[in-house]
């Protein structure tokens, strides 16, 4: 950010390209910095302006998980439709141009992340509803924790649907549809949005315990009865 902020102060022109074709607007997105972002609009910096694949800093932002700076480009008016490159052909049907960078908007880059914490966010921030996972076959070994009620944490009536949803109690879960639990050996797996992937193991008379993957952050649950 410093050294943005040292080139602006040193007269360097608020719309100019570098070899890729991108701003200063581009560089303050990419790396997340709202106040660069807020003081070059400020100063006349072409919100929409496209890079050699015609990423905006819109584009660029969402990319790179910036949540805040996705908020204020919003708020200052950034493009939300606005789409990538269309991809040209070599003439045999090939683009020539990475299928990633092609024809997106803000809102296909940001479905197609694979942090789900960080998707969510950026999704939110763009005003988009996350589509809910398809529903997949869990297999007959794991038929002790399929449609079952839990007391987990702090949280009632957590379930185990048997079409792989995990249903507890927050948004993401509740209205986005976004928590799913699945098998692994003897662990279950769940993915519980922007809580991340959590580990347990155990039973209905026992009960279930594990840990959430990204910190260790222990967690435990009381078999409640028939979801």
């Amino acid at each position: 950010m410093q050294e943005l902020q040292k080139a602006l102060d040193g007269g360097t022109p608020v719309n100019a390209r570098d070899k890729y074709v991108r701003t200063p607007l581009h560089a303050a997105a990419e790396g997340g910095f709202v106040e660069v972002i807020e003081r070059l609009i400020k100063e006349g910096a072409d919100i929409d302006a496209g890079d050699s694949y015609k990423w905006t800093a819109l584009h660029i932002a969402v990319h790179y998980d910036k949540t805040k700076a996705v908020e204020a480009l919003l708020s200052a008016g950034a493009n939300k439709a606005a789409v990538t490159k269309t991809p040209r052909t070599d003439g045999r049907g090939l683009t020539n141009l990475p299928l990633e960078k092609v024809g997106k908007t803000a809102a296909n880059l940001a479905e197609a992340k694979a942090n789900p914490r960080n998707k969510q966010a950026v999704q939110e921030s763009l005003g988009v509803r996350a589509k809910a996972p398809p529903p997949v076959e869990i297999p007959a070994k794991y038929n002790w924790i399929k449609d079952t009620t839990w007391y987990w944490n702090k949280w009632k009536n957590v379930k185990f649907l048997a079409n792989g949803r995990f249903d507890a109690p927050t948004d993401e879960c509740r209205q986005i549809n976004s928590c799913r639990w699945a098998g692994r050996g003897d662990a279950i797996i769940i993915n519980w949005g922007r809580a991340g992937l959590h580990t347990v193991k155990g039973s209905r008379k026992a009960g279930i315990a594990g840990k959430r993957d990204l910190d260790g952050d222990p967690c435990a649950a009381v078999f409640v009865g028939a979801a």
